[in-house]
């Protein structure tokens, strides 16, 4: 077969045909390029854009993932579906798991799953494997004896409870930035005897802590409170709890702590740092204190992190505590905030509930919510956040202009008086009671071109809800409901899709296991459930199914599941558990030129192509290459095995026009143009085929977009579901 292809491919060089390469995705996006020589060896790749580097998936929390091409509403069933491996780890698992494709590991390609515990330890493992094997690599921020974890029951003293047991280690998920391969994450250690908290840059290929680090976190601002020293409020490193996400935005991370169940002395912090590869900054006013003239008001969000906007602004909610804003104090207890970075971490502005006084001195806690920013939304309030939290009251705030706070002169606690949404200053308020007590962050759809973009709220003893959204608003009569209510500490969404096609929108979650009142630990298994995007009364697959097979070893509180690449990743109390497709082929081994030539894949040119070479890295290419053609009638077509093809091309205003045709079928226009260059774009899907022989034809024909410049046609990849 490789004697063939080599003659094959000289005689199409000598009649003048380039030969370019494209892209391919086989089954759960396996991908490599079309080889130009038949001696090239290749390892299948995945895209790029499957990558989950941060919690709820971006810097919004939205929670959506729009590049999930492999599952969808027809495969996700006990039948197809279900745990494939499970890795012991040596601690709990609290972080939401990270997920990197193609990293080069000891000379290897691998798509990485990261996960950190509470036994201080981060963990890289193979995502692809259908058995437990060793990590990939193991970092421990412990040596003993002289440096330990944190035990629980010496952090926890208000309240008998300890949601975090029995030692804290990593608690709140690590950053990845992929442009210098840098994991980050906060460690909590015990070191003779005084608890120290670290920030760390690993090396995402090796985990050993890059060049000046880890860095030992200090603090101090100007203030009056509690625990006031000299006129200053120190960071403590004991009662600090490191709960939240990391954010990494602009080159910075940034940190966020609230308290061990409400042990004093603490405050809500929140530090900027940033690394250059020799080591750690803090930026210039780097540090802030929610309560510096006060007590208490953590940021701890149930384990979500700060979300920031495009301009980099960050926004979080803070807990019971001081609040003395509205008198042009500096403490924000039970309020959303929004932090401006533009010269180091400045207040810029607020929304307080009318009741704050009545959640404070109930433990009714506004920050057991995350915050969730919606992309741009029609009507006069483009820019909204979302917020939901104990009250089960539901907020929409204008991030422009978020509120303040607005004095009820009749306000009484406990009366009917405090369930009144007309006199917060905000888009729209649902009242007390549209879901249960909040602990976690609402998830976002964009949805399908019928559904429109729709919000998902899990609550404590409520079922999962779904309201769409109208003009920029809540349409809570519209609303629907899981047929499940969850146990504590509730459910946060992560949702799926390919793009906005019908049939491809998936909602999972991790329902917590037996578990009755707020700060219990749950105990035995927790269960992964997916439901139907546009109808969650369609429940397609839960874990309790076939529990012999799929069964979760226990369950982790405020658990988010990681989706990516066809794979679903689930942190529990002493495993990392992979779920998927049970005919998915796996990524491993490498691909040669003849297999590539196989009746399997074969793919065929002609006309004039000219393949771009590293081209920029900003453009998002698969490879940092793409075919393009301007000639009209040029084609380019594979002949594949499989139930779908995705095909994905670079995008840009001098792109025009081109014709495809499946299996025989009368062609139908595609579409290249963008209003700027942009790589890595699905431009055309098949419906869902039988699995047996199909071919797809693409011919160039020279004309332009609608609004385009130019006829030009550049492909990037394709992906084909096996």
């Amino acid at each position: 077969m490789q004697a063939k292809w080599t003659e094959k491919l000289s005689a199409l060089l000598a009649a003048g045909v380039l030969i370019t390469a494209v892209a391919i995705v086989v089954g759960p996006a396996l991908s490599h390029a079309l080889p130009a020589s038949a001696h090239v060896v290749l390892r299948n790749t995945t895209p790029a854009n499957t990558a989950v580097t941060t919690y709820h998936n971006d810097i919004m929390r939205t929670g959506q993932n729009l590049n999930e091409t492999i599952l969808n509403t027809s495969n996700v069933n006990k039948q197809l579906f279900g745990q494939r491996v499970s890795y012991p780890v040596d601690g709990v698992v609290t972080a939401q798991p990270l997920f990197v494709p193609d990293v080069t590991i000891n000379g290897n390609l691998y798509n990485v799953v990261y996960v950190a515990t509470e036994n201080d330890s981060v963990y890289a493992f193979d995502a692809d494997q259908a058995r437990a094997t060793a990590p990939l690599w193991h970092t421990s921020f412990i040596s003993l004896p002289l440096r330990t974890t944190a035990i629980s029951n010496n952090l926890y003293f208000k309240y008998p409870y300890k949601d975090l047991f029995p030692q804290v280690g990593i608690t709140g998920t690590p950053v990845i930035d992929l442009h210098t391969g840098t994991l980050y994450v906060v460690a909590m250690t015990v070191h003779a005897g005084h608890y120290e908290q670290h920030l760390h840059a690993l090396d995402i290929t090796t985990g050993r802590d890059k060049s000046g680090s880890p860095l030992l976190i200090q603090a101090k601002v100007p203030g009056t409170g509690y625990d006031s020293v000299d006129g200053m409020i120190s960071f403590n490193p004991k009662t600090a709890n490191q709960r939240p996400a990391l954010l990494f935005v602009n080159g910075v991370i940034y940190i966020s702590w609230g308290a061990f169940g409400d042990t004093d002395p603490y405050h809500g912090w929140v530090m900027g740092y940033t690394y250059n590869g020799r080591g750690f900054r803090q930026v210039k006013a780097g540090v802030y204190s929610d309560t510096a003239n006060g007590q208490e008001a953590g940021i701890w969000m149930s384990g979500s992190g700060p979300a920031a906007d495009k301009q980099g602004n960050i926004y979080f909610t803070t807990g019971n505590g001081s609040f003395d804003i509205d008198k042009k104090g500096p403490d924000t207890g039970d309020s959303f905030v929004k932090l401006s970075t533009q010269n180091g971490l400045k207040r810029a502005d607020y929304f307080a509930p009318f009741n704050q006084s009545c959640m404070d001195g109930r433990d009714g806690d506004l920050g057991s919510g995350g915050v969730l920013l919606l992309p741009d939304q029609s009507g006069k309030n483009p820019h909204l956040l979302f917020g939901a939290a104990k009250e089960g009251r539901l907020y929409l705030i204008n991030r422009d202009h978020m509120g303040g706070f607005a004095v009820d002169p009749h306000l009484a606690c406990n009366t009917d008086e405090e369930t009144r949404v007309d006199i917060d200053h905000v888009v729209q308020e649902l009242p007390p009671g549209t879901t249960e007590s909040v602990y976690g962050t609402a998830g976002y759809w964009q949805g399908t071109a019928k559904s429109g973009p729709i919000l998902y709220v899990g609550s404590f003893n409520g079922p999962l809800k779904a309201f769409p959204l109208k003009n920029g608003l809540l349409d809570a009569k519209n609303s629907t409901i899981t047929g499940a209510k969850a146990n504590f500490s509730g459910e946060t969404p992560t949702i799926t899709s390919n793009g906005s096609r019908p049939g491809t929108g998936i909602v999972w979650v991790i329902s917590p296991s037996v578990c009755g009142y707020p700060g219990c630990l749950p105990k035995g298994p927790g269960t992964l459930r997916a439901y139907d995007a546009t109808d969650l009364t369609h429940e397609l697959y839960n874990s309790g199914e076939n529990g012999k097979r799929d069964l979760l070893d226990s369950y982790t509180k405020f658990s988010v599941p990681t989706v990516a690449n066809g794979e679903v990743f689930v942190g529990t109390r002493g495993a990392l558990t992979i779920f998927g497709l049970f005919n998915a082929p796996t990524s491993s081994g490498v691909m040669t030129s003849t297999d590539m030539q196989s009746e399997k894949q074969p793919v065929h040119y002609s006309g004039q192509w000219v393949m771009v070479k590293n081209a920029a890295s900003e453009l998002g290419l698969y490879n940092n290459s793409y075919s393009t053609s301007v000639s009209k009638g040029a084609s380019f077509s594979c002949t594949f095995v499989g139930m779908q093809m995705t095909l994905y091309g670079l995008l840009g205003p001098k792109n025009g026009l081109a014709t495809i045709s499946l299996d025989g079928s009368p062609p139908v226009k595609i579409d290249f143009y963008a209003n700027h260059v942009v790589g890595d774009q699905p431009v055309w899907s098949s419906p869902w085929l039988a699995k047996q022989k199909h071919t797809v034809v693409l011919t160039v024909i020279g004309q332009k977009a609608v609004k385009s410049k130019g006829m030009r046609v550049s492909l990037d990849r394709i992906a084909i579901t096996a």
